[in-house]
């Protein structure tokens, strides 16, 4: 049975004013996810805490003891711990993102609500797991003798750099998987894949030189590097080409995919 759902044309102004007048419901999504995640779960929120630490150690394993690639003169733990989090986070964005309106299907094809708002509230509860992260981050530093400098200040900006480019790739995808549901399949291979491209487990300068100007063109290369530079200090400086090819990226992909989204919504409940 066609479902009966009236999706509203609004103008851009329109759809803001109104997307804020429902935003307690992206507060209900957030809630729900993360209830949801952790729910019938002997450790809980632990498991924010054991998934980062356990990639950590198996990273660490192949590319510092295994392969003998150097850290820059910091413990090897905080080089990969400072990258993990980045790509744990953009690739959780990704991949939440890219499902939110084939996931939340009975609910947009029964009621109408601003469709970004499923998005937004994935946001929120996926910079809830960052944040348990990053304390653990801090954690570890101290441990290891490593104290943070203001640079930690800039990392809030680096955090939107990566949700700017996750978040525009993801809800591009979203758009594509509600007709190509190969998208939901594809989606996790490719993430992980993206973490072998990128300087998580090791560091841009453990690429060979001549790669280096192509290796820079992957936008999470920029921002893992400015995760790094945040945390650890000025021992991991700023590729400003690959700074800027993150920068760009999250401009023209959350642009691009905001666009696409907000255009392609009153036919998600005729195409669930």
């Amino acid at each position: 049975m066609k479902r009966l759902v009236i999706e509203r044309t609004l103008q851009p102004g329109q759809y803001w004013r109104e997307a804020w007048a429902f935003r307690q419901l992206a507060y209900n999504l957030a809630w729900r996810d993360i209830s949801i995640r952790y729910k019938q779960t002997v450790l809980g929120l632990l498991w924010a805490v054991i998934r980062p630490l356990a990639f950590m150690g198996v990273l660490t394993a192949v590319f510092s003891l295994f392969a003998k690639l150097d850290g820059g003169g910091i413990a090897y733990p905080l080089v990969v711990l400072s990258g993990l989090l980045c790509w744990q986070f953009a690739a959780a964005i990704v991949g939440a993102f890219s499902a939110c309106i084939i996931g939340n299907g009975n609910l947009v094809g029964k009621i109408y609500f601003p469709r970004l708002l499923l998005p937004a509230g994935t946001t929120l509860s996926t910079l809830v797991d960052l944040a348990i992260s990053l304390a653990i981050m801090l954690a570890l530093m101290l441990a290891f003798g490593v104290w943070p400098t203001w640079r930690i200040l800039t990392l809030p900006l680096f955090i939107v750099l990566a949700l700017g480019i996750s978040g525009g790739v993801g809800l591009w995808l979203a758009v594509v998987a509600v007709r190509y549901r190969d998208v939901l399949h594809a989606v996790p291979v490719a993430v992980q894949l993206s973490m072998y491209l990128s300087p998580v487990g090791y560091l841009t300068s453990n690429v060979p030189e001549k790669y280096q100007t192509l290796y820079a063109l992957n936008p999470l290369v920029g921002v893992i590097g400015g995760f790094r530079w945040a945390l650890l200090g000025e021992s991991f400086p700023i590729d400003p080409f690959a700074l800027s090819v993150s920068c760009a990226t999250a401009v023209v992909a959350l642009a691009v995919g905001m666009i696409t989204f907000v255009r392609s919504e009153h036919r998600f409940a005729d195409e669930l």
